[in-house]
């Protein structure tokens, strides 16, 4: 393997766009806006609200146009971010607090530098570049003074084409997953809300599930509308919602274990070099293991299986648990009344007057649910299990 060459940044780029310093002026539709907002490394955060007019387009980009293969990256709020901009992105408009990258063709591959830039050595040699204390950001001088280390351009394709293989992967068992989360919301909307097979039943219909599942299923309603034997409990009755800590109490001492502090961004993308750490003293509940359910209940309302490492529960998160009823069950009740609580949590920021709402623990497990009977939900957990 040939040796690296190490230059600053700038000797290795063809084009450096920079739109820091103002915004564009907005309009209610038009070309959508990158900004620090919705570049995120793991892929841009759709729908972009921000948009500007097709006729202020070249007005506003007269510093220079974005191409495919070119690299945006935030400088600030937060810092090192990347994407890479395909035929649809390049046609966008540069927004604040984000620069375009281009490599010298023949010198540095563009897919390369997207992968080196969010490495986490690099990451740490942008952040050694950064300045502020509550919010890094990075100047364009520094920023160009940056060191990056390269490969011979033929290395740099094999290394960006095996990255790129495996990203496309991932995104493939993404999808994967989206769909079969949705034939899994789609059946437990049939069985749990729409108590389809208890009206195939009394219909007479031909069953459509197994034997042994079709018999759990109750073959009339109660008078209350309810399938025969079943009951109707708020959601607090069936998981328990602890609420994360103020974990500053539980600093992280340098040079010593620590765990990552998960909050909402944490939720979004796992942990990240920029995420807060915390003392491995947490009391032990509230460390987040793989597998464990939770439910940010404050500002962005989302709701999410852990599949990281362990991490400490910021507040505003939920950790969500049951010692009665398995996770698939209160996580798929929780999931068909997140909109419900966005509507609260969106209602109540309104009321506000803030960008962003909230909803009380009150509020969170109010929502009446209807589920089996205690003697119903470790038949369903077999029966699912196998």
């Amino acid at each position: 393997m040939a040796e690296w060459t190490t230059e600053p940044l700038d000797q290795c780029l063809e084009a450096l766009i920079d739109y820091r310093g103002k915004s564009p002026t907005k309009s209610p539709t038009g070309i959508p806006v990158l900004s620090a907002k919705v570049v995120k490394t793991t892929g841009l955060l759709r729908p972009i609200e921000q948009t500007i007019a097709p006729d202020y387009y070249p007005q506003w980009m007269r510093r220079g146009f974005p191409r495919p293969g070119d690299v945006v990256m935030t400088t600030e709020a937060p810092m090192g971010e990347v994407i890479q901009l395909d035929d649809e992105t390049s046609k966008f408009a540069l927004g604040q607090r984000i620069v375009c990258l281009r490599g010298i063709s023949g010198k540095l591959d563009n897919t390369f530098l997207r992968y080196l830039l969010t490495s986490p050595l690099q990451q740490e040699i942008l952040a050694s570049y950064a300045t502020g204390t509550t919010v890094l950001g990075i100047s364009q001088k520094a920023l160009r003074s940056v060191p990056i280390s390269y490969p011979a351009l033929d290395e740099q394709v094999a290394i960006s084409g095996l990255l790129s293989a495996l990203d496309d992967k991932i995104e493939l068992n993404r999808r994967m997953n989206e769909t079969l989360e949705a034939q899994a919301r789609a059946l437990f909307r049939d069985w749990f809300v729409d108590f389809g097979p208890v009206k195939a039943k009394m219909a007479g219909h031909t069953p459509y599930l197994a034997p042994d599942l079709w018999s759990l299923f109750p073959n009339r309603f109660d008078d209350d509308g309810v399938p025969d034997g079943w009951k109707v409990k708020p959601l607090d009755e069936v998981a328990d919602f602890l609420n994360g800590l103020a974990l500053q109490k539980f600093p992280a001492s340098a040079g010593e274990e620590s765990l990552p502090v998960i909050k909402i961004a944490e939720l979004r993308t796992g942990p990240t070099l920029k995420s807060n750490r915390a003392s491995p003293d947490v009391p032990a509940k509230y460390v987040i293991d793989d597998g464990d359910f939770i439910f940010s209940w404050s500002g962005s309302l989302l709701a999410k299986f852990w599949t990281h490492e362990p991490g400490a529960l910021n507040q505003h998160l939920f950790k969500v648990t049951s010692d009665e009823f398995p996770p698939w069950f209160y996580s798929h009740w929780v999931w068909h009344h997140l909109a419900e609580f966005q509507l609260i949590a969106a209602s109540k920021a309104t009321t506000m007057g803030t960008s962003s709402g909230s909803i009380s623990r009150k509020q969170c497990v109010s929502c009446l649910l209807q589920i089996c009977s205690k003697n119903c939900p470790p038949l369903w957990s077999h029966s699912l299990s196998e």
